[in-house]
């Protein structure tokens, strides 16, 4: 039973995590957007292409996830009200 509660609510957090995300509600600047991102990148927990072409990088696609957490990194990092679950940010 206390799976089930604790999916339910990682359910209901990211759910209300990604509406404020697509209707912009608690946005963050560019700047703490953009090192937000930086971090998920280097984070070992989020989901990366290694590769693009020929050139080693490393970075996020509109597919990320964190796999601490489970969200998107795409709308995770725009969002005020939302924390990394391994305190990077």
């Amino acid at each position: 039973m206390t799976t089930v509660l604790a999916t339910l609510r990682t359910t209901v957090r990211g759910a209300l995590g990604l509406t404020k995300a697509a209707f912009d509600l608690e946005p963050v600047d560019d700047e703490t957007r953009q090192t937000r991102r930086r971090a998920c990148a280097a984070c070992p927990a989020a989901t990366v292409t290694r590769r693009l072409g020929t050139l080693p990088l490393s970075v996020l696609t509109p597919a990320s996830r964190c796999s601490a957490c489970k969200c998107l990194l795409s709308a995770k990092t725009r969002v005020a009200g939302e924390a990394c679950p391994r305190g990077h940010w």
